[in-house]
């Protein structure tokens, strides 16, 4: 007689078992998939700005809008690049810039060198310079070397300005269509 290729119940039960084992292991706790989710975490937290209470990493680089003003106080001391659009020659030393695309922003002082630049009303500026939360007229004379004017500053008594170490300003966009 020639021995029978049925898998037997010896044989069937071990399989099984097997099987059963394997699927188990997979339900462990230990997946790569969770091994990764505290690194996404992290790598989340370390993003500046994402996380209130927590000082932002990186200088803010970018235009005068609400986002920025939202993370002024975050930037205090610190040292930032902003973009905007001068309203207003304020003094000698000092001027104001609004949002280009957000006007609705309530002005932000800025003291600058007037030997370095000499920006007008309505041209678009980069400014990098300190971000300060309060502005105190005998301070800034000090810091600034110039008298800032206390009767035309006097509105922005307590406000938050920008000490500039650079204030550049755009070349203006030739509107008319070349040939």
């Amino acid at each position: 007689m020639t021995p029978s290729r049925r898998p037997t119940l010896r044989t069937s039960t071990a399989a099984a078992l097997a099987v059963a084992g394997l699927g188990l292991t997979s339900c462990g706790t230990n997946t790569p998939d969770s091994v990764d989710e505290p690194d996404t975490v992290q790598e989340t937290a370390q993003d500046p700005g994402i996380l209130e209470g927590r000082e932002p990493t990186e200088p803010y680089i970018g235009p005068y809008d609400s986002a920025f003003v939202d993370m002024r106080e975050d930037y205090g001391g610190m040292e930032v690049i902003v973009t905007g659009q001068v309203q207003d020659i304020i003094a000698p030393v000092g001027f104001t810039i609004t949002g280009a695309e957000d006007t609705t922003l309530a002005p932000l002082l800025v003291f600058y060198n007037p030997e370095e630049a000499s920006p007008e009303a309505g041209d678009t500026i980069s400014v990098t310079g300190t971000i300060h939360e309060v502005f105190n007229p005998p301070v800034v004379e000090e810091n600034v070397g110039g008298d800032p004017g206390p009767d035309e500053l006097a509105y922005y008594h307590g406000q938050p300005f920008l000490r500039a170490d650079n204030v550049t300003v755009a070349e203006p966009q030739d509107s008319t269509p070349s040939s």
